[in-house]
């Protein structure tokens, strides 16, 4: 899920914000993505360019404009390929940066990030100014997954519901009197089903 992150990420690389007076629409939509939506492309988004990857992605983010928002986000990971990873910045406890680890050695880490050089770059930063490294959290957990899986189990029940219909169709061709009866069990058993399978999703805490 990580790696996702990262390729989305690298599709928006080279964006990077105008000077003077005009304002890229691109970082202005990037914003769009937190509580703060501000309006222009000088406001600090590195946050906003990571909430709004999240949101392609169909992930969660934490709808704040401020890096250590991610700090206590997803869960912890290793410094893999597209994780979330939060730098400590400035002299101030709220100041940070935050982007998608790309690579690193015993020093350095290398991140894919918004507002960095003023766009969406690759920048090498201190390996001992990580306070965080973060990933979404497992599939199961995720709401966008939980409406997915629940949704897939309707769209079964109707493929299920659609080839008994079939069947009952050239079931009644021969008896007439089994219609109204099949027509019934075949529902209630569908609709027992769904139920079914709902209910292990919450007892598995999906």
């Amino acid at each position: 899920m990580s790696y996702e992150l990262y390729q989305r990420a690298l599709e928006e690389k080279g964006q990077h914000e105008i000077q003077g007076a005009e304002h890229n629409a691109r970082i202005v939509e990037y914003h769009s993505a937190t509580s703060l939506g501000a309006s222009d492309d000088e406001t600090p988004w590195c946050a906003s360019f990571v909430n709004w990857v999240l949101k392609q992605c169909d992930y969660t983010g934490t709808n704040s404009a401020a890096a250590r928002s991610f700090t206590r986000w997803g869960v912890k990971s290793e410094l893999e390929l597209g994780a979330i990873v939060v730098l400590k910045r400035g002299t101030k406890s709220w100041q940070g940066h935050v982007g998608f680890y790309y690579s690193g050695d015993a020093e350095y880490v290398m991140l894919l990030g918004g507002n960095q050089g003023d766009a969406v770059s690759l920048q090498q930063f201190k390996r001992s100014d990580i306070i965080a490294v973060r990933k979404p959290k497992a599939i199961t957990d995720s709401k966008t997954v939980k409406v997915a899986v629940v949704g897939g189990v309707f769209t079964v029940a109707q493929q299920m519901l659609a080839e008994s219909e079939t069947a009952l169709t050239a079931l009644v061709g021969q008896y007439d009197w089994v219609n109204p009866a099949l027509s019934i069990v075949t529902v209630l058993s569908l609709g027992f089903v769904v139920y079914d399978r709902i209910r292990r999703m919450k007892l598995n805490g999906q």
